[in-house]
């Protein structure tokens, strides 16, 4: 799947309502796969993407990671590990 705005607002629209809770499946089996090494960061955008992740902003003072979609609303926010 290419990294596009319309590839986002396909998934999204696919995932909005009922689905949800598919959406979160799928981005946390990709999350998931991203963190242990399975994937590269490209797939792992593609992944985002099919997902209908917008964009994600890492807040490296809260040590906290938020996924965005379309409507900038956080799908999903993640603790970043302390090292």
């Amino acid at each position: 799947m290419e990294f596009s705005l319309q590839a986002i607002q396909e998934a999204h629209s696919k995932y909005t309502g009922p689905d949800f809770p598919k959406l979160i499946r799928e981005f946390k089996a990709a999350l998931k796969r991203n963190q242990t090494g399975v994937t590269d960061f490209p797939t792992f955008c593609s992944e985002m993407v099919q997902a209908g992740v917008y964009k994600w902003v890492s807040d490296l003072e809260e040590m906290t990671c938020s996924y965005y979609d379309l409507q900038e609303k956080a799908i999903i926010v993640e603790e970043i590990p302390s090292i």
